[in-house]
């Protein structure tokens, strides 16, 4: 993980001996720019407040681009051991994925990352509205001249040859 941004908060505890005591924090990111090992793109130029009260992070407003397209978002992060349990929506509108080296789509979608440990559950649907393919057929299976596609979608079985398969 790399990133970058400012970063300001506003903390008020109120303390009553007769009544719960109370934490609300109240932050606000801005130019928030990130990037994940394994991501297909970066998070940059987001802004979003932060709210926690009743032990949970409330994430609102969350406005920023991903992989040069629009990103959207909101949603919970509750800091329970030893993992936290997140629950968050996002929306991105005409990002850039980077498929292999040369190659990639602009894509749209909606989706939720939730859960309570590791690995969280990344989940939606996304709309492929372009693609651009560079990179040569060499390039795409890494060098390797075999054909390796249909051998993936055989049966453990062996037979004589792959056309007995289909007869």
């Amino acid at each position: 993980l790399n990133s970058s941004g400012a970063f300001k908060s506003v903390y008020q505890y109120k303390f009553n001996k007769n009544v719960k005591n109370d934490l609300f924090i109240k932050s606000h990111v801005s130019d928030f720019n990130f990037a994940f090992n394994g991501l297909p793109g970066i998070v940059e130029k987001t802004k979003f407040d932060i709210n926690y009260n009743d032990g949970k992070f409330y994430v609102q407003n969350l406005n920023g681009l991903f992989a040069q397209g629009l990103l959207e978002g909101n949603g919970t992060v509750e800091l329970v051991f030893p993992y936290p349990v997140l629950d968050l929506n996002y929306s991105v509108v005409d990002s850039k994925i980077n498929i292999l080296k040369k190659t990639s789509v602009i894509a749209s979608g909606k989706g939720k990352l939730t859960g309570d440990k590791f690995p969280y559950k990344v989940s939606g649907s996304f709309k492929i509205s372009s693609g651009l393919i560079l990179d040569e057929p060499q390039e795409m299976g890494g060098g390797k001249k075999e054909d390796y596609t249909l051998n993936k979608y055989l049966p453990k079985r062996k037979f004589r040859n792959k056309i007995q398969l289909l007869a």
